[in-house]
């Protein structure tokens, strides 16, 4: 509602006999809403109507300290995060230096979500609750996590193949002679079965 707001400051109570008793109306605040989260307490913060009256309203406002590291060797990475806030928009923090991150400060108690943008590596994004000042450490998996994960099994696997059958490290080796160690191997059979 556009425009000041009239609010009685008492109302008439009917006491014991027939007497009237003049008494102040209590009102609170059900809720404040800052980027699509409620950040008071229901009812907690009540005030009575004065004239010339000013009230203070205590909001629920949180600093969040945001890094970004390597999943697997955790040496700080990447250039910042994109948060998404409650209500669904989105805003871009550039971090200081990549061992600082960045400080994001008065963010409305409620529940974000956090990507890192990275320049290297797969980082999906996190949810965060906001309910008090926190240090936020993010983990991206780089190219170097997935060359070590997908890496050494296809490594292991390799030498388990290979191993006791030299005629197939020997077409990996040369495989423009492949038809001639094909031929070799098969006379090596030959003769070992007779």
């Amino acid at each position: 509602m556009p425009g000041p707001q009239w609010l009685p400051s008492n109302r008439l109570a009917r006491r014991i006999g027939e007497r009237l008793e003049s008494e102040d109306i209590l009102y609170y605040f059900r809720d404040v809403t800052i980027d699509g989260a409620n950040v008071i307490n229901k009812s907690e913060q009540r005030f009575h109507i004065r004239p010339n009256d000013t009230w203070s309203v205590n909001v629920l406002l949180y600093s969040t300290h945001f890094s970004a590291e390597d999943a697997m060797f955790h040496f700080p990475m990447d250039r910042g995060i994109e948060l998404t806030y409650p209500d669904g928009h989105k805003q871009e923090f550039l971090f200081e230096s990549a061992q600082k991150g960045i400080t994001v400060p008065a963010l409305a108690r409620g529940s974000y979500s956090v990507k890192v943008i990275s320049l290297g590596g797969s980082a999906p994004p996190t949810p965060l609750y906001v309910s008090k000042d926190q240090n936020a450490e993010l983990l991206v998996l780089s190219y170097l996590d997935m060359a070590v994960i997908f890496g050494l099994p296809l490594v292991f696997a390799l030498l388990l193949l290979f191993k006791g059958r030299p005629h197939l490290y020997q077409a990996v080796r040369h495989p423009f002679r492949l038809r001639e160690l094909a031929y070799q191997s098969r006379r090596d059979n030959t003769s070992l079965e007779g």
